[in-house]
């Protein structure tokens, strides 16, 4: 919702610092929120991926702002469906290859390790920039000492 309101401030004729009005080019919606369930995360993971195929359906583009990290799981999923693995920059304070988080094996500290797995992210064309984030303790680096996060260099 923070975007989307956001997003009501902007003028969609014409940039200013780059001179150019981009929707003389390109056609744009929104394509609105996904309604998922709050009771499972793979349900909800599958109701995600099922919104981002039919937004991507006939050579369309997603483009997902905003919403939990997990989210960035179902959306590699039907990139790579549609085009093959992809090249990722993370800006994030997280590495988010977690092998479980509160021993769950999906969760937003956990994406890129599925990512990697499942074989949606080219190794040496993928990136981490921003990396941060705080630590519980020297365990936190030994989770994320993992070869989905070696791969990424940062």
């Amino acid at each position: 919702m923070a975007v989307r309101q956001a997003s009501r401030h902007l003028r969609p004729e014409y940039h200013v610092e780059l001179d150019i009005s981009p929707f003389t080019a390109l056609q744009v919606v929104d394509a609105g929120d996904v309604t998922v369930t709050p009771y499972s995360i793979d349900t909800a993971l599958g109701q995600i991926t099922d919104h981002a195929r039919d937004v991507a359906h006939g050579g369309r583009r997603g483009l997902a702002i905003g919403g939990d990290r997990t989210i960035a799981l179902p959306m590699l999923r039907t990139a790579v469906a549609e085009h093959g693995p992809v090249a990722l920059v993370h800006f994030d304070a997280h590495l988010d290859t977690w092998d479980t988080y509160f021993h769950a094996p999906t969760t937003h500290g956990t994406v890129f390790r599925r990512a990697f797995e499942e074989a949606l992210l080219i190794e040496d064309h993928s990136i981490h920039v921003g990396i941060r984030g705080p630590v519980y303790d020297r365990a936190g680096f030994d989770a994320d000492a993992c070869p989905a996060s070696s791969r990424f260099r940062g």
